[in-house]
């Protein structure tokens, strides 16, 4: 997600929640693994896109996803 300025070593703080609206960043589920993506609806169609242009979308049914919460913050330290 670094083109949504999430890196390798910060910490997301997550608000709980089932329900995703567009644009939203979230933790979702699929077949038990967990993903950060942004939420896309369109159509009737659930696309999870990636802040990184080389990964394509995924699309999901929206019997295949949970979504965990959405992403309403990035911790960054910033020394070690």
């Amino acid at each position: 997600m670094r083109d949504a300025a999430i890196v390798d070593g910060d910490f997301i703080v997550v608000q709980k929640q089932d329900h995703a609206e567009n644009g939203d960043i979230v933790v979702a589920l699929l077949k038990n693994r967990a993903t950060i993506k942004r939420f896309r609806r369109s159509n009737g169609d659930i696309h999870l896109l990636s802040a990184n242009d080389r990964v394509k979308p995924i699309k999901v049914s929206e019997k295949n996803l949970i979504i965990q919460g959405k992403v309403i913050a990035i911790h960054r330290q910033l020394l070690d």
